[in-house]
């Protein structure tokens, strides 16, 4: 993979610059992509039959599972409670419903999620961190003392992020690959550009819906795929590294394909346990 030196002496540091989409190389397995479409084919059906409540609910359970995700501070990975409001998931469940609106007129562009992110972060909390706008800073990833001197990792700066992001939103909208393996690439390049100073983890987590949903995957956007992540959330972030220092992203599609068919089940599971809460 390609880092970037920038500056010098004791403030020296190195960001990520990310490979144009094109770069990547990996093969398919149509076998498990046809299960899995049987099984968000399945799981549509499910969602298909709820009354607009019902779907409201696990809209806003998936939005506070994906807060309480960005908090580090996940639910019981064998629970089915249904959310629990607060101001923060709640302007993620809004997001979700500006979003899914957006999508039938604006492609899935910078716009959108720009829009996308400024419903996202209003609140007290994000009055300092810009939001709708990409940064123009760098942030980096690390232990709670780290500093940009030893982070861990440092997503790419202002000038290979521009072009990063203008390489996603073409894939997006104009590539031609399976619609499962676009999900899984665009998940990673997106957390791996991590445009914003926040809410990265959250905008990426509703951008995965939400493309499910214009591309015809899901009739709604309804999928519990947060809760999912939390229960081994060391091995998502194990599987984003891996790309990041060997530069082979089949692992990763694998491992996001098995993440979106454990997703799948565990909706179904939950929708099947809505009498219960009803």
């Amino acid at each position: 993979m390609t880092f970037r030196t920038n500056l010098s002496g004791v403030m020296k540091y190195k960001s990520f610059v990310p490979p144009k989409i094109s770069e990547y190389s990996f093969d398919s397995d149509k076998t498990v992509l046809a299960e899995l479409s049987a099984e968000f084919a399945r799981l549509d059906k499910c969602i298909i039959d709820l009354s607009d409540d019902q779907r409201t609910r696990l809209i806003k359970t998936e939005a506070h599972d994906s807060w309480l995700l960005s908090k580090d501070t996940p639910s019981n990975p064998f629970s089915f409670s249904l959310f629990q409001p607060n101001e923060n998931s709640e302007n993620l469940a809004h997001a979700t419903d500006y979003a899914v609106e957006a999508v039938t007129e604006l492609p899935i562009s910078s716009r959108l999620i720009r829009n996308v992110h400024y419903i996202v972060c209003q609140s007290p909390d994000y009055d300092k961190k810009y939001r709708g706008e990409y940064r123009t800073s760098p942030v980096w990833i690390g232990g709670v003392d780290a500093v940009l001197t030893d982070a861990l990792f440092v997503p790419p700066v202002a000038e290979d992020m521009d072009f990063a992001i203008t390489d996603l939103e073409n894939y997006i909208n104009y590539s031609p690959e399976n619609v499962f393996i676009k999900a899984a690439v665009i998940h990673y390049q997106f957390e791996m550009i991590h445009p914003f100073i926040d809410a990265n983890g959250r905008i990426g987590r509703l951008l995965n819906i939400l493309f499910l949903l214009a591309n015809g995957v899901l009739s709604y956007p309804v999928l519990l795929q947060s809760h999912v992540i939390a229960r081994d959330y060391n091995r998502y972030c194990n599987a984003i590294q891996y790309v990041n220092e060997n530069g082979d992203i089949s692992l990763w599609i694998k491992y996001w394909l098995d993440l979106m068919a454990e997703s799948v089940k565990y909706t179904i599971q939950a929708i099947k346990n809505l009498d219960y809460y009803d």
